[in-house]
């Protein structure tokens, strides 16, 4: 292990302990459960990150698995941990891009950073009734065990 990689976990280990709680500031218009909103999320951890050297950068691009998310933290050290977010559209027009985006940018903000926005193991933030999000995390991990597994769960 180099020593700028050691230096860039301990600042994430820093960072994650000044982490905030994303706050559940939204209600699903069509479910009636509350969600903590992208802005909720980054106002929750980017404060700690940039506190520790660290930069949150969320951009999308396109490899042989599909379109995706791409967040990082990049550290001051140059060491970069990121998160791949694959999207599958409910919509094929740009309400469903738009949509698929910013869950993508939410939950790899909170997959990265290691946080849930909540402590209520009852309430599933709608994920049942959106399962492309979570197939779209799973395609990301590459086997279709795992993705059999979560569309079972889901199911």
């Amino acid at each position: 292990m180099s020593a700028n990689f050691a230096k860039a976990v301990e600042s994430l280990q820093k960072a994650q302990q000044e982490f905030q709680t994303p706050t559940k500031d939204m209600t699903n218009a069509y479910l009636g459960n509350k969600y903590a909103s992208l802005d909720s999320c980054i106002n929750a951890i980017k404060p700690a990150l940039h506190n520790n050297g660290f930069a949150l950068v969320q951009s999308g691009g396109k490899d042989e698995l599909g379109h995706f998310v791409d967040t990082k933290f990049v550290h001051i050290t140059g060491e970069i941990f990121s998160s791949k977010i694959y999207l599958e559209l409910d919509k094929t027009n740009m309400q469903g891009v738009g949509s698929a985006v910013t869950y993508a940018k939410r939950y790899g903000l909170l997959s990265l950073s290691g946080m849930e926005p909540d402590e209520n193991p009852d309430d599933d933030d709608g994920n049942k009734a959106s399962a492309f999000v979570f197939f779209a995390f799973c395609k990301s991990l590459g086997t279709m065990t795992e993705v059999a597994w979560v569309r079972n769960y889901l199911t």
